[in-house]
């Protein structure tokens, strides 16, 4: 989950570099890097390092698809990669067989965590794993759910870590 949003920050880097001067040449963007991001609007203040895409966010590349009324880009002073990015307003992540949906969700690329909260619920096949707030982390493959916990598990052995985290990846 984690790549997929640090992807954003090749689309910021190209959007920064395109508002502060004309560049008539396409950038040079691997395929496992392309990413599609769809919104009604964007506004972007370099100065406060920050990206807002606004009203039907909707962003996608190879293994992700995240939708959400409001996505936001907190982008660090000295690398300008994302430090942290906030999704907000029916938040929805589509990973292979999982599916993740609430409030509100943040990610943090640097710690390899996804925090879902308000009514976060996940969906893992016919299992659902559901409470007032979600924290992953990717690295681990540490789960944490708080205030009003409800797992249902209908299939034990389609519990596993989805392609593309730590726990499928050989370094």
């Amino acid at each position: 989950m984690i790549k997929f949003f640090e992807v954003v920050l090749t689309i910021l880097l190209v959007t920064s570099s395109a508002l502060s001067e004309p560049d008539t040449t396409e950038p040079a963007v691997k395929a496992e890097q392309q990413l599609t991001i769809e919104s009604q609007k964007m506004e972007a203040d370099l100065n406060k390092n920050l990206v807002v895409f606004l009203d039907k966010v909707l962003a996608v590349d190879k293994d992700y698809k995240l939708s959400a009324d409001k996505l936001t880009v907190f982008l660090c002073n000295e690398s300008r990669g994302p430090e942290k990015i906030v999704a907000e307003g029916k938040v929805k992540i589509t990973q292979q067989n999982l599916v993740s949906e609430s409030d509100r969700a943040t990610i943090i690329p640097n710690e390899d965590k996804v925090i879902l909260d308000g009514n976060a619920r996940v969906r893992q096949g016919v299992n659902v794993f559901s409470g007032k707030s979600v924290e992953y982390i990717r690295s681990t493959g540490k789960v944490l759910m708080r205030e009003g916990v409800r797992v249902s598990i209908f299939d034990v052995g389609s519990l596993e870590a989805p392609q593309g985290t730590s726990k499928s990846k050989k370094n």
